[in-house]
C-alpha cells in the first residue's frame, strides 16, 4: 500500500480542476455574506484586492514549490528545519487540518438542515455525508481526482445557468455610493475573505508530489487562482447588486438568497435547487481536498506506512468537532468573520514564508561552504 501510495500520479488537468473547484466552492455560497457586513456594496473592491493578495500568496506557494521539488510540504518542513522541529510544525497544521476539514463539515451540515430538510437533526446528515468523502479517501487522490473530474462539468453547468440567468434581475443602483465609508471598510471587508479560500490553497502543497508534468504546476497555480478569484468577484459583484448589502450581510449562504430572486416568468423557477446541487458537489470534493491532507499529515507525523489507519478515528474527531465547533449558525458565521483569517495566517503566510527564507539561507550557506572546499582544494 505504501508503494501504490507514493507512485500514484494524477494528471495536470486534473489538478487544474481539483484547485478551481477549491476555490470556487464555498466562497461562491459564503464570501459575499462576509464581506458584506464590512464593506457593505463595496465589496466586490474588497473580493477584487483579496484576489491579487491570493495571486500572490500562491506565488509564495510556487517558490516552495520549485526550492523543493518533487517533495510534498512534511518534507519540506523536514529538509529545512531538521526532523524534531519540522515535525513539531507539521503537528500543528494536523490541528490546522482538522480545524478546517470539521468547518467544512458543519457548512454541510447548517446548510442541508436550514434549507434542504429543516426537521431532520445535523448528525445523521454529517456522518452520512463523511461516509461519503471515507469511501473516496480509502482509494486514494486518484479517486478524488477522477470524481472532480466526472463532477467538474456539472459544478461549472450549474454555476453559468446560476450567473446568466441572475443577468435579467441585476440592479447597479445596489452598487453605490462606491466608497462610502472610505477605504477602511474596504480593508475591513477585506480582512476575513482573504483567509478563505485563498490563505487555505497552502493545503495543496500536501500533495503536490502526485502531480504529473510538474515543471507546469507553478503557472497552472497562479492562473487558476487569478480565474477563480476572479469569478468569486463576479458572484460577489452580482450577489450585492441583486439583493443588496443589508440583506446579503445578515445571510450566510447569501449565494443561495440569490438564485430564490431568480424566476423566468413561469417557465424557470426553484432555480435555488441548481445550486445547492452545485454547491454540495464542490464542498464533496473541497472535503476530499482538505481530509487527505489530514491523512497525509498523520501519516508523515507518526511515521506510519499508510493512512488508511487513521481514517475511522480521524472520522469520529470530526463529526464530533463539527457538530461542537459552533453552537449556532451566527457563531459559525461570527468565527469565519472574525477568527478564521488570523488562524490561517500562521498556516498559510508566516510557515510558508519561514520556510521558503530559511530553506533559501541553508542552500545558499551549502553552496558558500562548497566554493570555500573547492577553492582550498
Amino acid at each position: 500500500m505504501t508503494n501504490q501510495q507514493n507512485t500514484i500520479r494524477i494528471s495536470y488537468s486534473q489538478f487544474i480542476i481539483l484547485l478551481f473547484t477549491f476555490i470556487v466552492g464555498a466562497s461562491s455560497l459564503i464570501n459575499a455574506s462576509i464581506v458584506a457586513e464590512y464593506a457593505r456594496q463595496d465589496g466586490w473592491i474588497s473580493s477584487l484586492i483579496a484576489q491579487v493578495i491570493g495571486v500572490a500568496t500562491v506565488w509564495l506557494y510556487v517558490k516552495l514549490i520549485r526550492q523543493h521539488p518533487g517533495k510534498h510540504y512534511p518534507h519540506m518542513l523536514d529538509q529545512v528545519f531538521g526532523f524534531w522541529l519540522g515535525r513539531a510544525i507539521a503537528l500543528l497544521y494536523i490541528f490546522y487540518l482538522f480545524a478546517i476539514t470539521a468547518y467544512l463539515l458543519r457548512m454541510i451540515g447548517d446548510f442541508v438542515t436550514i434549507f434542504v430538510m429543516p426537521e431532520t437533526p445535523m448528525e445523521p446528515i454529517i456522518i452520512l455525508f463523511l461516509m461519503f468523502v471515507l469511501y473516496c479517501l480509502l482509494h486514494g487522490i486518484n479517486v478524488i481526482a477522477r470524481c472532480a473530474e466526472i463532477l467538474f462539468p456539472w459544478i461549472i453547468t450549474l454555476m453559468g445557468i446560476l450567473l446568466i440567468f441572475s443577468m435579467p434581475i441585476l440592479d447597479l443602483n445596489n452598487l453605490q455610493p462606491m466608497l462610502e465609508e472610505g477605504w477602511r471598510g474596504v480593508a475591513k471587508g477585506l480582512y476575513p475573505i482573504v483567509g478563505i479560500p485563498y490563505l487555505d490553497l497552502v493545503i495543496f502543497l500536501y500533495f503536490i508530489h502526485h502531480v504529473e508534468a510538474t515543471y507546469k504546476i507553478p503557472r497552472a497555480m497562479l492562473w487558476t487562482t487569478a480565474i477563480g478569484g476572479s469569478l468569486i468577484t463576479l458572484i460577489t459583484s452580482i450577489i450585492l447588486s441583486v439583493i443588496g448589502a443589508n440583506y446579503t450581510g445578515r445571510q450566510l449562504f447569501a449565494g443561495f438568497m440569490l438564485a430564490r430572486r431568480i424566476h423566468i416568468g413561469e417557465f424557470l423557477q426553484r432555480v435555488e435547487v441548481i445550486v445547492g446541487g452545485f454547491w454540495i458537489l464542490s464542498m464533496f470534493i473541497k472535503i476530499c481536498i482538505c481530509y487527505y491532507a489530514l491523512l497525509i499529515a498523520l501519516k508523515h507525523v507518526t511515521g506510519s506506512r499508510e493512512y488508511t489507519f487513521f481514517l475511522v478515528p480521524s472520522g469520529i474527531i470530526l463529526v464530533l468537532l463539527s457538530l461542537t465547533i459552533a453552537p449556532n449558525t451566527v457563531y459559525f458565521k461570527d468565527m469565519l468573520t472574525h477568527s478564521w483569517t488570523p488562524l490561517v495566517l500562521l498556516y498559510g503566510i508566516v510557515f510558508p514564508l519561514l520556510t521558503l527564507g530559511v530553506g533559501y539561507f541553508r542552500k545558499s550557506s551549502k553552496k558558500r561552504r562548497d566554493w570555500r572546499c573547492t577553492s582550498r582544494s
